[in-house]
């Protein structure tokens, strides 16, 4: 049965609240050396301006919505179930979890043929430079390894695709997004009184969503399906509103059945940073920055029993957080 649920965010960490607040003018400064709120009295204006904004907004007549219940074709939970059968092995990772003793990863290394390689970066705004940073020093050291599995949330998410694609081309494109962006390329504003008057978000992303689109083309699609035809993954987490829960999207499945557009709106989704950014709507479920309940996504283990050991030997789980 349907339910009537009114969509509820949750700000989980510090470090979210502090860019939060950044957002409303409070800088660093406003904050002492063990990263406690100083809550002194231009942050206290702050906060109160906030929280009448909030309060006034919750107090209008916004529709109330319907909690979709239709299961996602190309998402999971973190360990493979199905996010509405939380019981069942989500039908993508039917065949990983069929036979005892046997999940993602051992599938993927049967068809593989070695132990795996997997990449699971996480977000943080300006880290993503960090990160396109990393992934190009490690390419010309001359250790980085072609990666089995690449996962990505917030940030993390929009390295994600190039980063299994791995060329020094995908590289230089990473460099580009991460260092010759600006604001501007990312949103636009929107006053803070717009939610008063019914606004979800304080920027609109519009820019973004161009960016996005700018560098994730239907010849970069393919390049992903191709990959994906050779047993590499690329994951992308997201935060789902209405449900409460981390739904992790099998970007590489996306890109096989030729879903561009969807492709991008979950890279908007897992990038959209709540309140400050919109929500994003993908197939009547609400979703925003998937490091808004976890910080990191490794692929999903699609299975109930504890699996054999590795059959090549331990693996290498490389962690950019």
């Amino acid at each position: 049965m349907n339910k009537d649920i009114q969509p509820a965010i949750t700000l989980l960490n510090l470090g979210h609240m502090i860019k939060l607040l950044k957002t409303f003018g409070v800088s660093r400064e406003d904050t002492n050396r063990q990263g406690v709120l100083d809550l002194n009295r231009r942050t206290m204006v702050v906060l109160t301006g906030l929280l009448v904004t909030l309060t006034m907004a919750g107090c209008t007549s916004a529709p109330k919505r319907v909690l979709f219940e239709k299961a996602p074709t190309y998402a999971a939970l973190p360990n493979g179930y199905n996010p509405l059968s939380p019981d069942q092995v989500s039908p993508m990772y039917a065949e990983a979890a069929f036979g005892a003793n046997e999940n993602l990863a051992r599938n993927l290394e049967r068809k593989r043929g070695h132990a795996l390689n997997i990449l699971s970066m996480s977000g943080g705004g300006q880290n993503g430079a960090f990160g396109a940073g990393f992934l190009n020093g490690w390419r010309k050291s001359g250790w980085r390894p072609e990666l089995d599995v690449v996962a990505g949330v917030s940030t993390g998410s929009l390295l994600a695709t190039h980063a299994l694609l791995g060329t020094p081309a995908d590289d230089a494109i990473l460099e580009q997004m991460f260092t010759e962006v600006t604001d501007k390329d990312i949103y636009e504003g929107r006053s803070v009184w717009g939610l008063i008057s019914g606004a979800d978000s304080l920027r609109d992303t519009a820019p973004l969503q161009a960016l996005i689109a700018k560098y994730i083309t239907a010849e970069t699609l393919q390049r992903v399906a191709t990959a994906y035809d050779d047993n590499r993954l690329i994951l992308v987490g997201t935060t789902n509103v209405d449900y409460g829960q981390t739904w992790v999207w099998n970007m590489s499945l996306l890109a096989k059945d030729g879903k561009l557009d969807l492709y991008r709106k979950v890279l908007l989704a897992s990038a959209s940073f709540p309140i400050v950014f919109p929500p994003v709507e993908i197939d009547g479920h609400l979703f925003v920055d998937g490091a808004a309940r976890s910080n990191l996504v490794v692929p999903g283990t699609g299975g109930s029993q504890r699996p054999k050991p590795p059959l090549y030997g331990p693996g290498n789980l490389y962690l950019n957080y």
